[in-house]
């Protein structure tokens, strides 16, 4: 008989490569950054888009075509630079959307025109949002008066979106007369250093100068086609 196969086991390769130092001393300096710094405040103001989308104009009972939407609303009333407490003015108020946003602001508001539809309509807006504000029928040539009726000499600031265009009417007054009688009520009731911001559909608004108004700036919104929405700024000299 054969003898049993034997089985060799060939060993492993030893490694020939020399160990990896390792060095305990730093490879570069220590950081030398200052040491971290925290910060801790209070919130007092949170930007609530959600509650602006549910004041959008198509959700309000009473709305016309070109009512200012909600943002720019609270733009243009930022741009009247009133502090909270303090009286805003909106002397063409038409369905109310600056004034719910003043409201919301925590501004006495007081809206003005000289359509009555606008005023009732208005009225249906600020009451479908539980909101209280001052509404009464002016020219804008009137306000001084009509303010002195509610027991008001001066505003704080002033916002509004200037009537224009086919939704709208001046009831066959020119625009350029107009805007001249309401720079003139505006130099009138706006306290010294207060502000005044209106939204036109041109610049025959921003006058360099008007009485004690100066024109501080004036930005252009493109809506559509060949229509533009300006957004003027006046101050009144303290």
């Amino acid at each position: 008989s054969s003898p049993p196969p034997t089985t060799t086991s060939t060993p492993l390769p030893t490694s020939t490569s020399s160990p990896i130092p390792i060095s305990t001393s730093p490879s570069s300096p220590p950081s030398t950054a200052p040491p971290a710094t925290y910060y801790l405040g209070l919130k007092i103001f949170e930007n609530q888009r959600k509650l602006l989308h549910e004041r959008a104009v198509r959700y309000r009972p009473f709305f016309s075509p070109i009512s200012l939407p909600p943002v720019f609303a609270s733009m243009l009333i930022n741009l009247s630079r009133v502090s909270p407490g303090g009286i805003l003015l909106d002397p063409f108020c038409g369905t109310g959307g600056v004034l719910l946003e003043s409201s919301f602001l925590g501004l006495r508001t007081i809206g003005t025109d000289l359509a009555e539809s606008m005023l009732e309509g208005a009225k249906k807006n600020l009451d479908h949002f539980n909101i209280n504000a001052e509404l009464a029928r002016s020219d804008i040539g009137n306000i001084r008066h009509t303010l002195a009726k509610m027991g008001v000499g001066e505003v704080d600031g002033i916002a509004t979106d200037m009537p224009y265009g086919r939704a709208s009417t001046t009831f066959g007054e020119n625009l350029e007369e107009l805007t001249d009688r309401m720079l003139d009520s505006f130099d009138e009731i706006l306290i010294p250093g207060g502000y005044a911001a209106l939204v036109s559909s041109s610049t025959l608004g921003a006058r360099p100068k008007h009485g004690c108004l100066s024109l501080v700036s004036c930005h252009r919104l493109k809506v559509h086609g060949s229509l533009n929405r300006y957004f003027i700024v006046y101050r009144k000299s303290s």
